[in-house]
């Protein structure tokens, strides 16, 4: 009946978890009384807003999170693919024989099954949070309206969905707050693997994109920007944030061309970011958009990139933008942040980050990559602590 088929379906979704494969990574990693959630709006919803009169604190709490976050992060998913570089090339190299074939996916398997730990680990650890924290609401989803004894689904949901396995290709869904914690967890469990002295590599996309974005388009973004960023045998991520709920009408790589320009020679390290030292550039960026000391002000970066992409020779507005990767461009985007630099006590730094930003061949790029993200970096620990420790 249908009925027996829905309730099948909604336990094995869930069971897919706890078993083979997804089991092995995920051991430990799963709170216990705790699923996953049905539904992509489940999985961005903070605001309860069909339970207003609800007690729960996780609920208050996560109303409180949905306040204090950026606006931008609002109702936004991220969608993160990656896929082995040439592993169809490695398994012909070992062989090609139903032995060989063992023998690498023997190999490969503990590596994705390190990465998916990674990557679901980036969402569940506030899961283990009191509840009432914006670690809790933000890792978990309660779902107050579950019958857990008729379907073994938790109130209790971990926001967190799984689009595809397949081995060395994945592509797996989280709230927009988690999409660069995910990146960084995934590139620091694939740094450096091999088998048999081949080096086991990625090209992963990550979309930031409205969760009203049809699934299978954002889906479709991850993979175009994946595969967009193949450089030899190489880690490598690409990352795009979108704000419409339509997707590029001429698809990613017009957008992209339009932004940036049509690139020649060696892709800049802001497009195609190195994997593995994404996590060095996180951290990098994770200072620059602080408040700390070393921090730049948002509004310096759009200013250098207003002058960039719009201010002609004559101080007169340019009826259409430069693209990015453009040499004006970048000489004028330099120009701004290396004056702000010199001004805000940076002295003569020219290296890291801030030497990409005060240097014409790497300045506007940089910039757009440092706005592009500010706003996904650490946005539920930056928000503060919010709890809600009241009475249930």
């Amino acid at each position: 009946s249908a009925a027996a088929r829905w309730h099948y379906g909604r336990t094995q979704r869930q069971r897919f978890y706890t078993t083979g494969v997804m089991g092995r990574a995920l051991a430990g990693l799963i709170p216990a009384q705790h699923s996953f959630t049905d539904n992509l709006q489940d999985m961005v919803d903070l605001a309860y807003s069909d339970r207003a009169s609800e007690p729960l604190p996780a609920m208050r709490a996560a109303r409180k999170l949905r306040q204090a976050l950026p606006v931008s992060l609002t109702g936004k998913i991220a969608v993160f693919y990656a896929d082995g570089n040439d592993f169809n090339d490695i398994r012909d190299a070992l062989g090609g024989t139903p032995d060989a074939r063992k023998t690498f996916s023997d190999g490969v398997r503990p590596v994705m099954e390190d990465a998916i730990a990674g990557l679901l680990g980036a969402v569940a650890a506030g899961a283990k949070a009191a509840k009432g924290t914006a670690a809790q609401a933000a890792s978990v989803y309660h779902d107050a309206d579950e019958r857990t004894n008729e379907t073994d689904v938790e109130k209790d949901q971990l926001r967190f969905e799984t689009l595809l396995y397949g081995g060395d290709e994945i592509c797996f869904v989280a709230p927009a707050w988690f999409g660069l914690q995910m990146a960084d967890a995934f590139f620091a469990a694939v740094k450096g693997k091999q088998l048999d002295g081949h080096a086991l590599t990625f090209k992963a996309g990550l979309v930031l994109a409205p969760v009203k974005m049809p699934i299978a388009a954002s889906r479709n973004l991850a993979k175009a920007l994946a595969e967009s960023m193949k450089r030899g045998n190489s880690n490598r991520l690409g990352i795009q944030a979108f704000e419409s709920v339509e997707p590029p009408a001429n698809g990613l790589s017009d957008l992209r061309e339009q932004l940036f320009g049509k690139m020649t020679g060696p892709v800049s390290p802001f497009i195609a970011l190195d994997g593995d030292r994404f996590g060095a550039t996180l951290a990098e960026i994770r200072a620059l958009s602080g408040t700390g000391e070393g921090a730049i002000p948002r509004s310096q970066l759009f200013k250098a990139l207003r002058q960039g992409q719009w201010q002609g020779d004559d101080s007169k507005q340019l009826l259409k933008a430069r693209p990015l990767g453009d040499a004006e461009c970048g000489a004028k985007v330099a120009k701004v942040l290396d004056d702000y630099c010199a001004a805000a006590g940076f002295g003569k730094t020219s290296s890291g980050y801030v030497g990409a930003l005060r240097a014409p061949g790497t300045a506007a790029l940089a910039a757009w990559l440092l706005t592009h993200v500010w706003d996904y970096v650490d946005p539920v620990e930056r928000t503060g602590t919010v709890a809600d420790t009241g009475a249930a």
